[in-house]
């Protein structure tokens, strides 16, 4: 869908009110505890894709219809692009902003170990996988001294399950020497509480993993309400 299609308004009255956002939001900048809203960042983000035209009608519609900045990033091509004023510039924008996010993120998590980082790692993966609308499964492998060696999503599953399997994990280990692994995975529902299903998992692949002297730090649920440690719980010893 061609951003021609959509409506157009005055080019000067749309200039104005793109300056005004664009210094309220650069006057706003300096100020580090400025929370912004979604439809302002995505309005400033809109300008750079749909130069000429009024899109505060389309800001409007995508937030109605997925109901965050964060929802939008995390859906599909092919969706998007059946909105009618959204382009492949406008997506290519979008998956720019969040590959550039994820990428300085996961800069912070590679230079030193990750379990004096755990923030940093939980942000990494949350901004990953935490809007995903269906399970994914995530493998963090860390050599002898916990610095990431690689981060690798294992698997896919439905909007409510997903199978793991601990001989890919142990394959993945030994192929890349590493020495201990966090394993992470998303609850699209938004709840994090790990299943019953999941408890059996991990206690399966704690048993594979201590048969090559590989240790799991931690199994982390990620979902839009939070965060669950199964380390924190006292589910790993």
């Amino acid at each position: 869908m061609s951003e021609d299609d959509f409506d157009e308004e005055n080019i000067d009255i749309i200039s104005g009110h793109r300056q005004r956002v664009k210094s309220r939001f650069l006057n706003s900048f300096a100020n580090k505890n400025m929370v912004y809203d979604d439809y302002e960042l995505l309005e400033l983000l809109l300008f750079y894709s749909i130069p000429r035209r009024d899109i505060k009608p389309l800001a409007k519609l995508l937030l109605q219809k997925y109901g965050s900045l964060a929802n939008i990033l995390a859906t599909p091509d092919e969706i998007l692009l059946a909105n009618k004023g959204v382009s492949e510039n406008t997506v290519c924008l979008l998956r720019v902003i969040k590959a550039t996010h994820t990428q300085v993120l996961k800069k912070s998590i590679s230079q030193s170990s990750v379990l004096k980082n755990w923030q940093d790692l939980m942000d990494y993966c949350f901004a990953k996988i935490a809007h995903e609308k269906k399970e994914v499964f995530h493998v963090i492998y860390l050599n002898v001294r916990n610095i990431l060696i690689k981060d690798e999503i294992l698997a896919e599953g439905t909007i409510n399950a997903i199978t793991v399997y601990p001989r890919e994990i142990i394959a993945r280990c030994l192929d890349l020497k590493a020495n201990s692994v966090i394993i992470v995975h998303n609850h699209p529902s938004g709840n994090s509480a790990p299943s019953l299903e999941d408890i059996e998992m991990t206690n399966k692949l704690v048993a594979s993993l201590n048969s090559i002297s590989v240790k799991l730090h931690d199994h982390v649920i990620i979902a839009e309400g939070g965060i669950t440690s199964f380390k924190e719980l006292g589910l790993l010893k």
